[in-house]
């Protein structure tokens, strides 16, 4: 790991430590915590537009990432997730020194 990589992931620990955690299982695997973001159910345009559905953005630690899944990050996407017990799927998945990052949409979307 990088000096960056390491700094991030300790910073992670407290942001887990202050915000707490969320459980998240991809496709029938292993639970991995994750800080979870505010959840979006939808969304109103200044043109008069309208949005309907849901969102939320997930941080998972690389390292705590790494021992649960193995397989290459765009694999994951389009799966289905829980995240405490709420079925979502994997919209966008990427990978920023040390951390994860998964934006989750409805499942039925």
């Amino acid at each position: 790991m990088s000096e960056l990589s390491d700094f991030l992931e300790c910073g992670f620990d407290a942001v887990e430590t202050m915000l707490g955690t969320k459980s998240l299982v991809i496709d029938g695997g292993p639970a991995v915590a994750c800080v979870a973001g505010t959840e979006k159910v939808s969304e109103d345009y200044e043109s008069g537009g309208f949005a309907e559905g849901k969102q939320v953005e997930v941080t998972v630690s690389g390292e705590v990432w790494s021992a649960a899944y193995t397989a290459d990050l765009d694999s994951y996407l389009g799966t289905v997730v829980t995240l405490d017990g709420v079925s979502w799927r994997v919209e966008h998945i990427d990978y920023h020194e040390g951390l994860v990052a998964l934006d989750l949409v409805g499942a039925e979307e």
